[in-house]
């Protein structure tokens, strides 16, 4: 059972919370009270209702890079336009690399199958720890080491001044996109 609550048995196989507000009880439940589970029904439905949210996730991750391209295309000069275009690369990378490191995270899924709240509490919790003491690593670095990025990039001279405000801004700001993917 999960500690903190009483459980019982739903249908002699699988545990099900009936009390207590421990954090297996956060998550999204079926209408009869039990986890919606993934290995059950249709296998079409189960996988389209787990990739949507990723995908509407990576598709608004993309229009972050866009609206900067738009508003700079309205209202600032070609320098600013072209510093936000050509380093759509990089944040492309950014934001799937800590995608990628996320999967790891994925060990949450597993402890929540298995029923082991006191796992996926740790698991959660490791997950963000690691995501605060990635942002702080990854602002600072880019911080210090975007001229060089950008020279590394290949960045044309009249664009130079301009992407480095860009990328000082975003990586000043780059710890709520790690939070977020993580």
């Amino acid at each position: 059972a999960f500690p903190g609550s009483r459980a019982i048995r739903a249908r002699g196989t699988s545990w099900r919370k009936v009390e207590g507000a421990g954090i297996m009880s956060t998550f999204k439940q079926s209408g009869d009270g039990r986890a919606a589970p993934l290995t059950q029904g249709s296998i079409v439905r189960s996988i389209v209702s787990f990739a949507l949210p990723m995908l509407l996730g990576q598709f608004l991750q993309q229009l972050y890079n866009m609206a900067d391209a738009w508003v700079l295309g309205n209202f600032a000069d070609n320098g600013a336009f072209a510093a936000v275009s050509s380093g759509g690369n990089l944040t492309f990378l950014i934001i799937g690399f800590f995608n990628g490191i996320a999967v790891g995270g994925g060990v949450v899924s597993r402890y929540f199958g298995a029923g082991d709240e006191e796992n996926v509490a740790r698991a959660i919790h490791t997950t963000f720890l690691f995501g605060v003491i990635a942002s702080v690593l990854s602002t600072a670095a880019g911080l210090l080491l975007v001229p060089q990025l950008l020279v590394a990039m290949n960045t044309p001279d009249t664009v130079l001044p301009y992407s480095l405000i860009y990328f000082r801004i975003y990586f000043g700001g780059v710890f709520t996109v790690i939070l977020y993917n993580i």
